[in-house]
């Protein structure tokens, strides 16, 4: 990865944790972290069927015959379907958390990160601005949608920081 785009990713990412910090700070909690098997709640957050086994919506014979390798295809979809255990396991047999499938320059952490940041920024904290300003309902089952997905997104992002290959 270009170094351009890994320190905006980095930017992003230390965005991530002050906003999380934040969240931290304003419901009285030190750690939002918990054992969860999110892939459970796939219909709740931005998460495919576990059962599905297509990569960014596409047959894997399609990345397959572009010359990606297995290992880093089956890595994509089980990162798509929030399974950590069958992650760390691809992850720990040399899997990429870094490959471009799309040839973008984004690559499946990169995807993950950008998640994070669109979930605090365009989904979460505007419904703390809201509760604050109008004393609104903060939890909805909306809202249960999105701090859902931050929280996946979060863990799966710390899993692939610690195998990425991106510097």
């Amino acid at each position: 990865m270009e170094k351009g785009k890994n320190a905006i990713h980095h930017k992003k990412k230390a965005r991530n944790r002050a906003n999380v910090g934040f969240l931290e700070n304003r419901i009285g909690a030190q750690d939002l972290r918990m054992e969860m098997e999110y892939n459970q709640y796939y219909h709740h957050f931005s998460c495919i069927d576990p059962e599905d086994e297509d990569v960014m919506l596409e047959p894997i014979s399609y990345y397959l015959e572009k010359g990606f390798r297995e290992i880093d295809l089956r890595l994509c979809n089980r990162i798509e379907s929030y399974d950590f255990a069958e992650t760390k396991k691809l992850l720990e047999q040399g899997a990429n958390p870094s490959v471009d499938l799309d040839e973008t320059g984004d690559s499946a952490i990169s995807m993950i990160a950008d998640r994070c940041t669109f979930l605090l920024s365009c989904e979460v904290m505007p419904e703390f601005t809201e509760y604050e300003k109008k004393g609104k309902a903060l939890f909805n089952i909306s809202m249960f949608d999105y701090l859902l997905g931050l929280a996946a997104s979060e863990e799966m992002y710390s899993l692939l920081e610690l195998y990425s290959k991106e510097e």
